[in-house]
């Protein structure tokens, strides 16, 4: 069925294997990665399913990867993103992001679908999208997704290739996610921590590549300027 992560950055130069658990820790931060999960049904059907947690303080990120499929191929993509980050009141603010990937009947194209969730008690998020058209009538679509409490923040950006308006060969969906004590902390009790993973799918043969990078370890300070850059810019 091929190869569905790539293990990069933290967890690779801590000698983490493909498809085993692992936990780093390093004050404060803690990131685990569960085993891969795999099921057989009768009919043939099989899905593969990966658990990725960043605890940082009393902040919790969770990423899920489940491929599924018949045979030798992967035909559906789920990624789910969730994240609880707790306000100076006590009340907890959670955000959610869902992306789906499916094949289509043509060999390289793939259809998206995708979901957010934010708490009512959420005290900001914000949504943006920017296009941009190519050489050859080709299109990248980009979509933004900004949350954030006190000193803790995160963006989703999901960037889909696309032969024309809605032809989709590709998908790449990148996570942030920050927290920092701020330039005025002077108590020591909020962990500086950046941590990014990107996501890239694409078909070939009607079947799904998956390729997953990170985590990545970013000054904590650098990521909010990205989120504001990248918020500002769209790009």
């Amino acid at each position: 069925m091929g190869n569905s992560i790539r293990i990069v950055g933290i967890l690779t130069t801590f000698g983490a294997k493909e498809g085993e658990s692992f936990n780093y820790k390093q004050g404060k931060l803690s990131i685990d990665l569960s085993e891969r999960q795999f099921k057989v049904e009768d009919s043939g059907s099989w899905s593969e399913k990966w658990t990725m947690l960043y605890t940082i303080d009393d902040s919790r990120c969770t990423l899920i990867l489940t491929r599924r499929g018949k045979d030798e191929g992967a035909t559906i993509v789920l990624i789910q993103i969730a994240t609880i980050t707790p306000e100076k009141n006590g009340k907890l603010e959670e955000y959610g992001y869902e992306l789906l990937v499916r094949t289509t009947e043509s060999d390289d194209l793939v259809r998206t679908t995708t979901a957010t969730y934010v708490s009512e008690s959420c005290s900001s998020a914000a949504f943006d999208k920017s296009s941009q058209i190519h050489e050859g009538g080709r299109i990248t679509a980009t979509h933004f997704y900004l949350f954030g409490s006190g000193d803790t923040g995160g963006l989703t950006v999901l960037e889909r290739k696309n032969h024309g308006v809605l032809r989709c060969y590709a998908v790449t969906l990148a996570h942030y996610f920050a927290t920092s004590g701020g330039i005025n902390d002077c108590s020591g009790n909020k962990t500086d921590v950046g941590l990014s993973v990107v996501v890239k799918i694409r078909a070939i043969k009607r079947n799904l590549d998956v390729t997953v990078e990170g985590p990545e370890q970013h000054p904590a300070l650098g990521l909010r300027y990205l989120f504001q850059e990248t918020m500002k810019t769209k790009i």
